[in-house]
Order: structure tokens, then C-alpha cells, then sequence
């Protein structure tokens, strides 16, 4: 805490007075002010400075690192008077050992010594000479860079290589003639470096993010006296203006080159209305997007008076062509925002601003072309202001191709003019729950309509739509979709005692989605169509009360996608089959539906269908008569319980794909064959009458929960990826797995009859074996697959063969070894030198990894051991190779110990690697 205003701390303490009993808060706080505001001042435990000793504990680690300090008895001596100055202050100590790190001779440590701003005075913390002689002390560009850091807020987490990116954008890379490193390494390089010297510190929430210590922070005052001499700055990505004077927004006054995209944030901390006109924006004229941020917290703090001045003073030049305000305050917009003169302007968003009771005129921007509104919560009415002066000249909205109104919680009516909206093409309303009101008529251009989530909205929508194309209609209760035959009038009100959809002959109206509209119930009476002829895609979703489709559905020529879910009460299909150029149908989650289309009334020499899924239909029971379409190439079926047989003569469909899950009561496939050309097929679980041996154009091959299968059939020549998951009786005869020459991929788990490995696998590159408990390695049968890359193996406990007589260094391809869980002795053997990752995990004996040569991995990239408590070497005299990037350590208590950052007696050997986890965290948090 470091607030000492009374009035914050009783709102925050309210939650507390309803804790169980004996319940404690725990506050930090730099300052007694705000312990005794707290009423705690007879709890206050004032946490004391560093001991000498310990103080010249934290300085010796960072000063000293990767130096013997016996060799340097005059540095220690001169150390230790600087430690003398830092007053017991970690931070201090911490900071300066940083600067000195890198700092040989003993001038240079005397005159940190000596240094006169040791001597400066003030109204500061104390530790702030401390940390401003190690600012004094950075080269030029680092001090650059680190300044610009003072526009992030306090306690802001930020990623390593956005900063850069920031640098970059700002012109703070400095790269040398003559150097080809590129930028953002040259940037890396400048971050480490300011993170050696503490300047920066791993966040506790994020271990991949950053922060700045508060105090380290307010070092960073330095930057408001910087950026405004910036004069030809260009780039300002998010200017974050700050309190009470710090980093202050008249800052921006003199950088008259600012381009392209600008961010101020925070404008809720202007309080001096001359500060926002010093800023001078109107000179930016080559400011191109303008964001304008306030905040997202309201509360009596802020000026409505002050953020409307402040607004008004901060007025954009007329070049601006985006312009976002945010969590503005005021109670209206200021009248420049919707000034014609703003004739580059194309987008406009308005975000959040609550307090707004009306919208600003914005049709009288001549160019608009989109328009966002949303999280308005004062606007009760849009009304013709929102449109502006009409003219003979200049029509409302003349341009607006896009318009959104979001989260607009008290909106309830739109009154508009029949001249306005001649060129909008897209039109969303979502998330306005008290809207009823009708809705903008003639909009003649209008190609894109959706309403989402608005369930009062019951009136009649735009009649006259000629041009549209898409509509989306989501969870508006009281809404359901009627046409007329004369007039495209997609929806109206619906009046006692009407139930389905009437007819429509024309239109052109191509895609369709409702949900979660209960009042729909039919899409058209029987013989009658209730679509728009032309309809291509159609959606229905959550529609509770809907019982039938069109009986004439398979007449509706240019539908090729059709998609139900979560109707409980369709019952069933048309009886006339599929449309004819349907592609793809989707069922899912239909429960009372008891049968499909029937195939057999169309002719499947023109019927398009080629991909069908069904799933959680659990009163189907059955697919009708005759045969699919011999177009289908996927299948998909899951979840149906009571579904008992697949279609008639499958096996003359075109199927690719065939994908069979938890259909229980599924008792196999019509004839016992399947699709000649099926490639890939899944089966979880399944019986033994459906798996058969007549396919030899299968690719992928998956069987789940198979407890019956025995062997593989010996016919799947052209199989190239295999995985099977809890078949406990499956074995590999030598005869029948003859035919996989052409397998690449094979994955076996809970499979606990396998016992050997085939050596006929010439071409597997990926082999991945999971607790198959009675599989034994013989030495023969890995060194005969030259072609494998990738081999893993875990939980196989029954494997008694040792690694050297694997033969792994004959595999010269293998790039990924992970082995788990393997508990016999080591002797010395090789591994190709091709490998990039190794995995070693669960070796409960193991004490050491010398047995793996691990220096001869020129390689390695990836190094992970995990789960091997007794593991207290793992580093060979020569170190690892240069190559590895990453290490990751878990669960071996041993070896951590050994590997701690800058005490560990194996810590040199790893600290040139970039990225290493220890026990999840990256070695900087320890």
C-alpha cells in the first residue's frame, strides 16, 4: 500500500469485515503514514536494514560473479566502503554489485566510490543515489532505453521481445557499420544487459514477463525530462501518461514528427487543462491512427468537467484517418469529433465511455466507412442527432460500409432517416438486452445482418433488403424467421397462433444461422418451401421447440451445407432424401431424432454429399434403406447409443475417412466389408465383426478399446500410420505384419501383450511405445529400423535388455529420444550424433549420465531429465555442447542442488545456456 487517503482504504477494507474469526491482513507499505491511517500502528513490524555482513553478502554475489574474489583484495577493500554507503539496503547492494560486475580496474570501482552523488540531498528516498549512480553508469543507448521503460505504469509485467520491438520502433538499436547481427539480437543484448545490472527482475505471476522494482521505476524520472527533447522521434507506440507531474502529457508538445499509429493511455491523470493544450496535437499532422485511453474504472475521483476540456483541448489534426476513445468520462462528445472536416477519417470506434447519455453526430463525417459503438451504458436512445444536419449535398452516413453497436445495456430505441445508410453493408447488434424498437428500414445495401443477444428485440426487422447476403440471428427469444413470397421480410413479430415459416420464391439470401430462438418450430408448412430459394449455407442451433424442416428440403438446389445441433424435439428428416448439391450435413445433439434422410429418393449419380457427421442422437437407431451417396469421402458417428447398423453397401461408397466412437450397441459393418478406398479409419471401441481384411488403400489407422483383436491383417500394403490403444490381446505375428513396408508411424499404448518389436519396419520414423508391460527388447530389432527418428518409450518395465545393447548409435537418423522409466544397470555406449532432444525420466538407480557421452551430442538442442532422485552428476569434464538451448531439470533433488544459479558447483557449465527450467521455473526466478 502506499495510498495514505482514508477514504480508498474504507472501501477496500469492506470485503475483510465479513472474515471468519481470527482472520488476519498482511500490508506492506514503504510508509508509517499509511500503518497509522490503517489504524495499525500498534501492529506495525518495521522490517530492519541489512547487517553489514549481510549487506556485503548480496553485493559480493552480483559484484563478483564468475571471479575468484581472493585474487582481487583491493577491490574488496574498496567494495566494501561502497557497501558502507548503501545504508543496509538490498536493493543498493544488489544494483551497484551489477554495475561492478563488468568493471576490472580499481579507478573505476573509486570513483563509484567517490562519486558525488553519494553527497545529494533532497526530500528522496535514501536509496535513490544508489540507484542513480548505477543509471549514471550506463552507456548512452542503455540509458536510452531504460528511460523510455518510465512510460510503462508500476508493477507492469512486459515480455522481453515486445520491449525490443518498442526499442526498435523508437530508433533505440544502435547498430554499428559494418555489424550483420540482426536488430532484435542487437536489442536481446541491450535487455541482458540492463537485466544483469538489475534494472529489470522475473515476475512472480509470469515466468516469461518482466518488471521493474517501484523504486527502480521511480529511478525513471529521468525520462520526462528526455522524451520531450526527442524532437524527431517518430514512433510512440503507448504513451502512458503519469501522476502528479511525472511523465506528464505536455511531454508531447515538441515531437512534431510523430507518425502513423499514437496510444495515450491513462489521460484520466491529466489534471491541468493547459498541460493537454501544451500537447499540441493538431500539429501531428502525420499522425495517421489515434488512440485516446481514460480508463475502465469510474468512481468519484474523476472530473467530468476536467476529461471534457481535457478531450476538447487534445483535438487531432484533420489528417487523422482512425481515431478510438476509451473509458472517456465526460457526460458528451465534443463537437470536432463529428467536424466534416475530418474528411481522411474512416474509422471511428467509441468504447466504454459510460457516462455518454447521446452519441456524437458522426454521419456528418463525410468518409466514415466503420463505425464501432459499444459498452455505452448511458445512451438510452439514438436518435437523428446521431445523424446530423441533413442536406441536399451531404446524406448521413453517405460512406459507412460497417456499423456495430456491443454491449449497449440501456439502449432502447433508434429513430433514423430514409436517406441515411445508403452504402452500409454490414450491420451487428449484439449484447443490447433492452432493446425493442424497430430497426433501420430500406437498407437497400445491406449485404451482412446479425443480432445477437438481444432477447427483448421482438419488432418487425428492415423489410426492404434486397442486397442481403448473410444472416445471423443468436439468442433473440422472441424473434423467429418468416418470409413472404412477394417481398423478402425475413423476420416480424411473431402474432398468436403462428408456428412455422411462410413461403419465399426469391432472393438472394445465401447463408443463414439461428440459434437459440425457442419460438421457432417449423421452417415451413408441409409442401410448402420456408427458405429463401437461393440459400446455401443453413444453420439452426439451440432451437428447443423446432420439430420439422421444410418437407420440401431436397428441393432447395444451391444448399451445400447444413448444420443442426441442440434440437431436442426434431424428430426427423423429409422423406425425399438430401438436396441435391448438399456437401456437408452436420447432427449433433438431436435427441429425439429417430431417422435420417433416405438416400434412396434421390439419384446418387448427381448427389453431391461428401462429408456427413452425426453425434449424441441417441433414439437413432438405425440409417434407412438403400445406399449412401457414392460421393461421401468422410464419415464421422459418435455417441449414439442405440445406433445398430451403418448404411447398406458401404463399401461402394467413395469413403476416405471413417471415424467410429462410442456407439455401444453397433454391431458391425453391412456385409463385412468396408470402402475400397478408405485411407484412414478409427474405431474406439469397437467389436471384432468389424474389423476385416479387405482394404488395401488405408493410410491411417486408429483402434481404440479393441480388447478382441489378435493381430493385424496382412493386406494393408499402403498403411502409413498406425495407433492402437487398449487392445490387451494383440500380438505381432511375423506373417501378417509382413505388409506393413509402408508404415512411417506406429504408437502402441496399454497394449500388454506385446512382447517384441518387428524388424521388418524398414521405413518407421516415429515409434512411440507407452506401458506395454510385457514388452522385451532383443538387440536386433531397433538397429534394423535405420529410418526412425523419433523413439520413445515409457512405463515398458519389463524391458531387461540394457541401453548399450540397444544399437542406438546405428540409428543415424534419430533426432527425439525420450526413455522413461527403466531401472537397470548402465554401462558405457554411444548415441548418434544426430540427436537433437533426449529425454531421460524415472531412473530411479540412476547416480550419473557419464554412461551417455553426452559431450559427443554436437546436436543437442533439448536437454530434459526429470524424476531421477538419485541422479548426482549429469555434466561431463568437457561440458555439453554449444548447441543446447534449453535444459530442463525436475524432480532430482540431487542434481538441483548442484545446478542453483551462481551457487551451485555445476552452475558455470550451464549458465551460457538460455533457457533452463528448474523444477518448472526458469532458473532466473531462483
Amino acid at each position: 500500500m502506499w495510498n495514505e487517503d482514508s477514504g480508498n482504504w474504507n472501501s477496500l477494507r469492506a470485503p475483510f469485515s465479513v472474515g471468519a474469526k481470527g482472520s488476519k491482513v498482511m500490508v506492506t507499505t514503504r510508509n508509517k503514514g499509511v500503518a497509522f491511517m490503517m489504524g495499525a500502528e500498534k501492529n506495525v513490524y518495521e522490517l530492519k536494514t541489512l547487517s553489514e555482513d549481510a549487506c556485503w553478502s548480496v553485493f559480493e554475489k552480483h559484484a563478483f560473479e564468475h571471479r575468484n574474489i581472493d585474487e582481487h583484495p583491493n577491490l574488496v577493500s574498496i567494495g566494501r566502503k561502497i557497501v558502507n554507503k548503501c545504508g543496509g539496503l538490498p536493493l543498493a547492494a544488489t544494483t551497484l554489485g551489477g554495475l561492478l560486475r563488468s568493471k576490472r580496474r580499481e579507478d573505476e570501482w573509486e570513483k563509484i566510490l567517490n562519486s558525488k552523488i553519494w553527497g545529494w540531498s533532497g526530500t528522496e528516498p535514501e536509496i535513490l543515489p544508489a540507484l542513480r549512480l548505477s543509471y549514471h553508469y550506463l552507456p548512452s543507448h542503455l540509458k536510452r532505453c531504460f528511460a523510455y521503460c518510465a512510460m510503462f505504469p508500476k508493477d507492469y509485467e512486459f515480455d522481453s521481445k515486445n520491449l525490443v520491438l518498442l526499442w526498435m520502433a523508437e530508433g533505440l538499436i544502435q547498430q554499428p557499420k559494418g555489424d550483420r547481427h540482426r536488430m532484435e539480437d542487437l536489442g536481446d543484448d541491450y535487455f541482458c544487459e540492463l537485466l544483469s545490472r538489475s534494472f529489470f527482475q522475473s515476475s512472480s505471476n509470469h515466468e516469461s514477463h518482466f518488471v521493474m522494482h517501484d523504486l527502480i521505476h521511480d529511478l525513471a524520472q529521468e525520462m520526462p525530462q528526455q522524451i520531450g527533447k526527442l524532437k524527431n522521434l517518430q514512433t510512440l507506440s503507448d504513451f502512458i501518461v503519469g501522476k502528479s507531474g511525472f511523465l506528464g502529457i505536455k511531454e508531447l508538445k515538441h515531437l512534431s514528427h510523430l507518425r502513423g499509429k499514437i496510444r495515450i493511455s491513462q489521460l484520466k491523470n491529466v489534471v491541468n487543462i493547459q498541460d493537454a493544450i501544451d500537447a499540441n496535437l493538431r500539429t501531428k499532422l502525420n499522425v495517421e491512427e489515434l488512440i485516446m485511453h481514460w480508463s475502465k474504472e469510474f468512481n468519484d475521483l474523476r472530473n467530468e468537467d476536467t476529461e471534457m476540456e481535457v478531450l476538447l483541448s487534445l483535438q487531432p489534426h484533420t489528417s487523422l484517418k482512425k481515431l478510438n476513445i476509451e473509458g472517456f468520462g465526460g457526460r458528451q462528445f465534443l463537437n470536432w469529433i463529428c467536424d466534416p472536416s475530418y474528411f481522411k477519417l474512416v474509422e471511428l470506434s467509441l468504447y466504454g465511455c459510460i457516462r455518454c447519455t447521446s452519441l456524437a453526430s458522426v454521419g456528418q463525417l463525410p468518409f466514415l466507412k466503420r463505425l464501432f459503438i459499444e459498452g455505452m451504458d448511458g445512451v438510452r436512445r439514438v436518435g437523428l442527432e446521431f445523424e446530423g444536419q441533413v442536406s441536399l449535398y451531404a446524406k448521413p452516413f453517405q460512406c459507412l460500409e460497417s456499423l456495430c453497436f456491443e454491449n449497449m445495456k440501456e439502449w432502447k430505441e433508434w429513430s433514423w432517416s430514409r436517406e441515411s445508410f445508403s452504402r452500409l453493408l454490414q450491420l451487428e447488434i449484439k449484447d443490447c438486452p433492452r432493446l425493442s424498437k424497430k430497426l433501420p428500414t430500406h437498407l437497400t445495401s445491406l449485404v451482412r445482418l446479425e443480432i445477437n443477444n438481444c432477447p427483448e428485440t421482438m419488432v418487425p426487422l428492415p423489410t426492404h433488403l434486397p442486397s442481403l447476403k448473410e444472416l445471423n440471428i443468436y439468442y433473440c427469444p422472441k424473434m423467429m424467421p418468416l418470409w413472404s413470397s412477394f417481398a423478402f421480410d425475413p423476420f416480424i413479430s411473431v402474432k398468436r397462433g403462428s408456428r412455422s415459416a411462410t413461403d419465399i420464391t426469391s432472393g438472394n439470401l445465401a447463408s443463414l444461422r439461428v440459434s437459440g430462438c425457442n419460438q421457432l418450430v417449423s421452417l415451413g408448412e408441409e409442401e410448402v418451401q420456408g427458405l429463401p430459394c437461393n440459400i446455401q449455407y443453413l444453420e439452426i442451433c439451440k432451437c428447443d421447440n423446432l420439430e420439422k424442416l421444410p418437407h420440401g428440403l431436397q428441393s432447395y438446389a444451391s444448399l451445400t451445407e447444413l448444420i443442426i445441433k441442440d434440437c431436442s424435439k426434431l424428430v426427423s428428416f423429409p422423406d425425399k432424401g438430401f438436396p441435391l448439391m448438399l456437401r456437408r450435413l452436420t447432427i449433433s445433439n438431436c435427441q429425439s431424432l429417430s431417422s435420417l434422410p433416405d438416400s434412396s429418393n434421390c439419384c446418387s449419380s448427381v448427389c453431391a454429399l461428401e462429408y456427413l457427421k452425426i453425434e449424441e442422437c441417441p433414439s437413432l437407431i438405425c440409417f434407412p434403406k438403400g445406399q449412401l451417396p457414392t460421393t461421401l469421402k468422410e464419415l464421422y458417428i459418435s455417441v449414439c447409443k442405440n445406433l445398430k447398423s451403418l448404411p447398406e453397401d458401404i463399401e461402394v461408397c467413395a469413403l476416405e475417412h471413417i471415424d467410429i466412437r462410442w456407439c455401444s450397441s453397433l454391431i458391425g459393418f453391412p456385409k463385412g466389408k468396408l470402402p475400397s478406398t478408405l485411407k484412414n479409419l478409427t474405431l474406439q471401441p469397437i467389436l471384432e465383426e468389424m474389423f476385416h481384411r479387405n482394404n488395401n488403400a488405408l493410410e491411417v489407422l486408429s483402434i481404440w478399446g479393441y480388447p478382441n483383436l489378435k493381430t493385424i491383417p496382412d493386406c494393408l500394403y499402403n498403411l502409413k500410420h498406425l495407433q492402437i490403444r487398449k487392445c490387451e490381446n494383440l500380438e505381432f505375428q511375423p506373417r501378417q505384419v509382413q505388409s506393413l513396408t509402408s508404415l512411417t508411424s506406429l504408437e502402441m499404448t496399454d497394449c500388454e501383450n506385446i512382447k517384441t518389436i518387428p524388424d521388418c519396419f524398414y521405413n518407421l520414423k516415429d515409434l512411440r511405445i507407452y506401458k506395454c508391460e510385457k514388452l522385451e527388447l532383443q538387440p536386433h530389432q531397433l538397429q534394423s529400423l535405420t529410418s526412425l527418428t523419433t523413439l520413445e518409450i515409457i512405463n515398458c518395465e519389463n524391458i531387461k535388455t540394457l541401453l548399450s545393447e540397444w544399437g542406438l548409435a546405428r540409428l543415424t537418423s534419430l533426432k527425439t529420444l525420450i526413455i522413461s522409466d527403466y531401472h537397470h544397470h548402465h554401462h558405457p555406449f554411444l548415441l548418434p550424433t544426430t540427436l537433437v532432444e533426449l529425454c531421460i525420466s524415472s531412473f530411479k538407480n540412476l547416480d550419473s549420465l557419464a554412461f551417455l557421452s553426452l559431450q559427443r551430442l554436437t546436436s543437442l538442442k533439448r536437454l530434459c531429465i526429470s524424476r531421477c532422485p538419485n541422479l548426482q552428476s549429469f555434466l561431463p569434464t568437457e561440458g555439453l555442447s554449444d548447441t543446447l538451448s534449453e535444459l530442463s531439470i525436475n524432480g532430482c533433488p540431487l542434481l538441483i542442488q548442484r545446478c542453483l544459479k551462481e551457487r551451485g558447483e555445476d552452475w558455470p557449465k550451464i549458465a551460457h545456456i538460455p533457457y533452463v527450467k528448474i523444477d518448472g521455473q526458469l532458473i532466473f526466478e531462483q
